[in-house]
């Protein structure tokens, strides 16, 4: 085989190799795990006033998709109040169901929680746009809340 062909075959299975290396997008970053409580409590209700919360927000808003956008914010709160904490239990009602909420990886694995649609309900600002977990011996409520 002569130098400049065996060149050319060698380039063109070569150049692909190389190609399909480069990235194509960059990475998405890491989710910002906030601890202001002002936009939980916008968004749960009936957890008193005294709590403190670790959550994440995210969105599909940007320039490229104008109008109404849907919200999603994923929360670890910590109930300061056990009144508070014996109201969500009685609003789980007396067979609650036991689940584990599917929580960005940052916020932690809290574990199977307490879940009704009675204490859903009962969270909720807006109707149906929360999901509740209760830990009620930890006096935590997971909740997912979306709105679209």
């Amino acid at each position: 085989m002569h130098a400049s062909r065996r060149s050319v075959i060698l380039g063109a299975l070569f150049v692909p190799v190389v190609a399909g290396c480069a990235p194509s997008e960059p990475a998405p970053s890491a989710p910002t795990v906030r601890d202001e409580v002002e936009p939980i409590r916008k968004r749960v209700k009936n957890i008193g006033d005294s709590f403190s919360a670790r959550w994440i927000g995210r969105s599909n808003a940007d320039d490229r998709n104008p109008g109404p956008s849907a919200v999603w914010l994923d929360a670890v709160i910590a109930l300061g109040d056990e009144v508070v904490t014996t109201r969500l239990r009685d609003a789980a009602g007396t067979a609650p169901g036991r689940s584990r909420p599917e929580l960005p990886a940052v916020l932690g694995d809290p574990g199977v929680g307490l879940t009704d649609a009675g204490l859903d309900a009962f969270v909720a600002v807006e109707p149906g746009t929360v999901r509740a977990f209760l830990y009620p011996e930890r006096r935590l409520l997971a909740v997912m809340y979306f709105r679209g």
